[in-house]
């Protein structure tokens, strides 16, 4: 009941924060921590000082309004049009800057602590992001976030319906995607963790077409539904996309 009473509050939330939700965010942090060596856990806790995981998974979007970090605003994504084939964009996006701060966090041991500080909050959010199927969508609607859809009367975009309105609507909670992560074989996780970026952006990629898979601007109850077990997985794999790369940089 109070899922539906905050719904048209959700619905009408600015464009400003777009990404997982913070709720989305906070998930993949809590599940990245599931599977986390314990050392790895204390060394990451290290570096992000009184920052807890949930806090650095949400960094980013809290630092939109502060125009001091608009040069972050186009690494959420990554865009291109049906048929093509990923480009670098000149201002960095979602792909280049996940591999730039892996790269670096692999010398960490060499770098100011608040470089690894940084370096870690941008990694907490971007494997979040990533894991989002509309962050490598189509530029023509800008990944969603001009296709205004309606659900249960009320309007919204597309993007902001798979960032937060699924996740509320259909109760997507820790215990549904940590089952959702359990359904995974070990070689499924194994072969997950193994990914690089481009691999986990073309993973995203591919379920794009099945987001716009409604007819005209309605978006129904059995939408919600049939993909509601996609979003908990894609939360799945976020957290499995961030434990993994933690574990091998702190591996130590």
């Amino acid at each position: 009941m109070k899922l539906k009473l905050l719904l048209p509050t959700l619905l009408l939330l600015p464009k400003l924060f777009f990404g997982w939700g913070s709720e989305g965010h906070h998930l993949v942090a809590e599940l990245a921590r599931k599977n986390l060596n314990k050392r790895v856990e204390q060394q990451v806790q290290k570096y992000l000082g009184a920052v807890t995981f949930e806090q650095a998974a949400v960094w980013m979007d809290e630092m939109r309004p502060n125009h001091a970090y608009d040069y972050m605003k186009p690494w959420h994504y990554t865009s291109f049009e049906k048929g093509a084939e990923y480009m670098k964009s000149p201002n960095g996006d979602i792909v280049s800057e996940l591999q730039l701060v892996i790269t670096e966090l692999k010398n960490y041991k060499k770098m100011k602590e608040e470089d690894v500080n940084k370096d870690l909050k941008i990694l907490f959010h971007l494997c979040g992001d990533l894991a989002m199927p509309l962050h490598t969508g189509y530029p023509n609607d800008h990944i969603g976030l001009d296709y205004q859809v309606k659900f249960m009367a009320y309007p919204t975009s597309l993007h902001w319906l798979w960032d937060s309105v699924i996740i509320a609507q259909g109760n997507i909670t820790f215990d549904v995607c940590q089952k959702a992560q359990d359904k995974l074989t070990a070689e499924q996780k194994n072969s997950i963790a193994k990914m690089d970026v481009m691999s986990w952006m073309n993973d995203s990629r591919a379920l794009v077409p099945a987001v716009y898979s409604f007819k005209g601007n309605i978006i129904t109850k059995e939408y919600l539904d049939a993909n509601k077990d996609e979003v908990a997985a894609q939360l799945a794999k976020g957290g499995l996309m961030l434990s993994s790369v933690l574990n091998e940089v702190f591996k130590e």
